[in-house]
């Protein structure tokens, strides 16, 4: 679909003034036009213009607008307007009527412009042709006949000159016509159309077999092209699916709309010329009583055609708010869900007839039109002029049944073949003649023609009649179950002569089965494996062989090549045998076909086993595979069960434990210990007790997993290593090993510095070591305590006494 803005404008809309001469064009600006409305139609190619108006500044005679400037007063011109940009969407008027305004101040101050469809240049054609034969459009498709009558009457080098020898080849750049399509049904009756524009006939046409048509016009090299296209009717549905689309009187979207329905043209029992023949509208009939008109045509078909044009006119129309929705959601002739609550029209499927747009504010305004426009009165006295004189009576009225005048008026190039044509005030009376040349001869109420062979041809009171002498034929049954009539016929298909030829038994020259000698086959060469089926055609065809193993299966309406689709059945019914023993199982084989497979206690160095329990409850086999074959579990003999791996062997319950393999490490994730800072390196465990040295490296050390105060060590409490607080109870040479054996001198050194070093005691007195080493007051030293002010309760009940500072040296 085209894209369209949300607010079309005027401007999203662009205007052309052609001359269909030559092709030569003025562009019209915003500036340059005051008012536009147009209706627009239905086309096969997308639409096209059915009537409109256009109103435009002329300017002054000194200074006249660009529109009143490029306006050619002697030569056929059309406006041109391209919706969006999009030339696939663009229609056509031709201006069929100017009008230059001014004011008394001498200032000239419109011209309007009223224009119809382009396709109105074939109403410059009538349809005759000058062999007073007529057009016969006997058993053409009704859309190629329009292409037909389009041809006979303006095609150069198709079309025949005019009674005067005059050319009637199109006069406006060049004229094409599509090919056909035989869209439509057939118009199945012989009958001639004439004496009728060209355009009104076409639409009748379509009106009668469903279609539509346009005059397509294109511009190439500044030369027109006119392009007569013809499409059943019926445009996109969009009444489902993706494609839905509802237009109706919903939240104010349509602000004012009319029904009607127009009486004026009803005629719907439609009489030929001369009364012979009667085309009726039952349904009318029975809805609005009879309604009687007189038509031009002289049959069935042309006058079911003269009925489409004065059928009764009803339908709806109403402004549509969503301006933004024509062309992009959908065109004129489609068809969309339709109502209009307001107007009583209730929800059905419709096609848009029309759309009539204008611009307001200079901003889209739409109308929509549903069902038959509106008529008005001086069209329905435009079709008297198809009624023959259209009534009244008595002498020169030409209405049926009257009697007329009979005037000297020629014969030459009269169209028709009626012994008398009627005219508005006159009748012609025609010398008829024969196919022989013979003169038919005229009396009262009879037409008799003489023609070659004896035969006599007579109309008399309205009835045709052909006689010729008896042939020479026997009358009487001519063929039977043994016998096959053979008949002579001469070149005017007459039967000359009848005989029954015995049937001898003759055998068909060979020929191959599926061969066009059999009216019911396809024809086919023989090919191995080939079946015969019946196809869509519906003929014998060959099926060609499948693939293999394939069989011939239905999809329900045809045979065909595939694999049959056995019923739903348990997986243990009958469909399904096979040999096999107790807690057999069917599975893939090594060799990737199905197979019994029965399952053992040991598998050891067999394939396409199933393991099941022994007696025990045990699964053996040699090596259980994990992943790949450098990841396994197997038994290592002497009751030992190793699982090996190509990088590590572990297990994970959580987090990761991995078992060194001498070279890795170590690891619990999710723990301290799985920190890279703290994992274990070359970590060994064995049974029993430790028979080696454990080392612990520099900067490194054991973490207890108790919260441990800073300053403790490592104390055994006879089972195990806790941390505790140092004790040190006796001086013994096993108590601290690696320490010098202290002196107990009775020295002392009140200035020594013993900060964070050994203090112990013997016999009651207390040392420490000075760490001075290799100074003069390394080693051992009596302790010295210095006190702050305290008590010292005295004996024999004396009171209290209080001593100042003062050391105690405790010997």
């Amino acid at each position: 679909m085209t894209t369209v803005p949300n607010v079309p404008r005027w401007e999203d809309f662009s205007f052309q003034l052609v001359n269909i001469s030559d092709g030569t064009f003025q562009i019209l600006t915003e500036q340059d036009l005051l008012n536009v409305d147009i209706w627009v139609e239905p086309a096969p190619t997308t639409q096209k213009l059915e009537s409109g108006s256009l109103e435009a500044p002329a300017g002054t005679e000194d200074n006249p607008s660009i529109i009143a400037s490029a306006m050619d007063w002697a030569a056929w011109q059309a406006i041109r307007i391209v919706p969006y940009g999009d030339t696939a969407k663009e229609f056509w008027g031709l201006i069929v009527n100017a009008q230059m305004q001014y004011s008394g101040s001498a200032i000239r101050d419109t011209l309007k412009l009223s224009v119809v469809p382009i396709e109105y240049l074939l109403h410059s054609r009538v349809i005759y042709d000058t062999t007073d034969t007529g057009f016969d459009g006997g058993n053409k498709a009704a859309d190629d006949l329009a292409k037909f009558l389009v041809k006979e009457s303006a095609l150069g080098g198709t079309v025949g000159t005019d009674p005067d020898g005059n050319s009637r080849d199109w006069n406006w750049g060049t004229l094409a016509v599509q090919a056909d399509a035989s869209a439509c049904a057939a118009v199945t009756a012989d009958y001639e159309i004439f004496e009728d524009y060209l355009d009104e006939i076409i639409t009748a046409l379509g009106l009668e077999y469903g279609f539509i048509w346009e005059l397509r016009p294109s511009v190439a090299g500044g030369a027109l092209t006119f392009t007569f296209n013809t499409e059943v009717t019926g445009g996109v549905d969009r009444t489902a699916g993706a494609n839905r689309w509802i237009i109706n009187d919903f939240a104010g979207r349509a602000p004012s709309g009319e029904r009607h329905i127009d009486r004026s043209q009803l005629i719907n029992a439609m009489h030929s010329r001369g009364i012979t023949e009667v085309e009726i509208d039952a349904a009318s009939i029975a809805a609005y009583g009879r309604w009687e008109g007189i038509g031009q045509g002289d049959d069935d078909q042309a006058l079911n055609l003269d009925l489409e044009n004065t059928e009764l006119r009803t339908g709806s129309s109403f402004r549509y708010a969503n301006a933004y929705e024509w062309m992009a959601n959908w065109d004129v002739g489609d068809t969309v869900i339709h109502n209009n609550n307001r107007l009583g029209v209730t929800a059905a499927n419709d096609v848009v007839g029309g759309v009539r747009m204008s611009f307001p504010e200079r901003v889209l305004d739409i109308e929509l039109r549903w069902g038959l426009k509106k008529g008005s009165f001086t069209q329905k006295t435009k079709k008297g002029a198809h009624r023959q004189g259209g009534g009244g009576g008595g002498a020169g009225s030409g209405g049926p049944g009257w009697a007329l005048d009979t005037l000297p008026v020629s014969d030459t190039f009269m169209l028709g073949t009626s012994r008398l044509i009627p005219r508005a005030d006159h009748q012609h009376d025609l010398l008829v003649t024969a196919d022989d040349t013979n003169t038919a001869t005229i009396t009262a109420g009879a037409v008799t023609f003489q023609g070659a062979d004896d035969i006599t041809t007579s109309i008399i009171a309205g009835d045709l009649d052909i006689d010729h002498d008896d042939s020479a034929v026997v009358p009487g049954a001519y063929g039977d179950a043994t016998h096959v009539c053979q008949l002579t016929v001469n070149q005017r298909g007459h039967l000359t002569a009848a005989a029954d030829v015995l049937i001898s038994g003759v055998a068909p020259s060979a020929h191959d089965l599926l061969s066009a000698s059999h009216g019911d086959t396809s024809a086919d060469a023989v090919s191995r494996g080939s079946i015969i089926i019946g196809s869509p055609l519906p003929k014998w065809d060959e099926l060609t062989v499948g693939n293999a193993n394939e069989a011939v299966v239905s999809d329900g309406v045809d045979v065909l090549w595939g694999f049959p689709q056995p019923a739903a059945h348990v997986i243990d019914g009958p469909q399904h045998t096979g040999v096999g023993a107790t807690l057999d199982v069917v599975g893939f084989s090594a060799a990737n076909t199905l197979d019994v497979l029965t399952p053992v206690s040991d598998t050891a160095g067999a394939n396409s086993k199933l393991l099941k329990s022994d007696a025990n409850g045990y699964l053996t086999t040699e090596r259980y595979q994990v992943a790949d074959a450098n990841a396994y579990f197997y038994s290592a003999g002497a009751g030992n069960a190793q699982i090996v791996g190509s990088t590590y062997a572990g297990c994970k319950v959580g987090g990761r434990v991995c078992l060194t393999d001498g070279t890795s490490w170590f690891s619990w994730n999710g723990d301290a210990l799985g920190k890279a800072a703290n994992r274990w390196q070359g970590f060994w465990s064995t049974s029993g007790n430790f028979t080696g040295d454990i080392t612990i490296g520099t900067g490194v050390g054991i973490i207890h997993a108790d919260g441990v105060v800073a300053g403790r060590v490592l104390r055994a409490d006879g089972t195990r290593y806790i941390p505790a607080q140092l004790s040190v109870t006796d001086l013994t040479a096993g108590a601290f090993t690696g320490f010098t054996q202290p002196t107990l001198a009775g020295n002392s050194d009140t200035n020594t510095n013993f900060a964070n070093r050994a203090i112990e005691s013997s016999a009651g007195h207390l040392y420490f070591y000075c760490g001075d080493a290799g100074g003069a007051n390394a080693g051992w030293r009596t302790a010295r305590l210095i006190t702050g002010s305290h008590e010292h309760p005295l004996s024999g009940g004396v009171a209290t006494a209080t001593v100042s500072n003062h050391r105690h040296t405790i010997t």
